[in-house]
């Protein structure tokens, strides 16, 4: 029997309380949005595991507080942003671990222009104290660019464009073998 097939099987009280862990990993992505818009740290802190990892753009970062201090330097040269988390699809593992593959995009301002970006975040949800957190977070672009950039970034790969900084390939898709094995690659 799948893990399907056996949460279908499961009694009521087992079932409401997976659509109650999922509705609180909804409710754990939406509010990561709003702190790194915020520029919350205390609410950003509550969110990680004591253990977290966040693997950004430039490199991997360990245990909460880092994580933490990593996110505000990141957001410190930014002006106003906006984050729309878009869609959640969670694997369960067991009743105190899954993971997820969250959709979003932003608008910020970095450096005087305007940027939108579209990313993936692959992560890993752990509960810990009673509450979900995030145990680790992965971000993927699909891409970063300049407004005035938009309407020819998609004639190439060099998709992450950040102001300072020279064009690279964007993470995704490129990268997934399901986009390589369409492609004939």
């Amino acid at each position: 029997m799948g893990r399907e097939e056996a949460w279908m099987s499961a009694g009521i009280e087992e079932r409401l309380r997976r659509v109650e862990d999922e509705l609180e990993l909804h409710r754990l992505v939406a509010r990561y949005a709003v702190a790194v818009d915020d520029r919350d740290a205390a609410t950003l802190s509550e969110l990680y595991a004591s253990d977290a990892e966040f693997d950004g753009r430039d490199r991997i970062v360990r245990g909460r507080n880092a994580v933490v201090n990593y996110l505000c330097e990141q957001t410190a040269s930014y002006g106003p942003s906006i984050h729309v988390p878009q869609s959640l699809l969670i694997t369960w593992f067991d009743d105190g671990h899954a993971s997820g593959l969250a959709t979003g995009a932003a608008e910020l301002s970095l450096l005087g222009k305007r940027l939108l970006c579209a990313f993936r975040y692959y992560d890993d949800y752990v509960r810990e104290d009673a509450q979900w957190r995030f145990r680790r977070r992965d971000i993927q672009f699909i891409y970063a660019a300049p407004t005035e950039e938009l309407a020819e970034i998609y004639a190439g790969e060099l998709r992450k464009r950040w102001p300072g900084a020279e064009p690279a390939p964007a993470d995704i898709p490129e990268t997934l073998s399901t986009w390589r094995d369409s492609k004939g690659l």
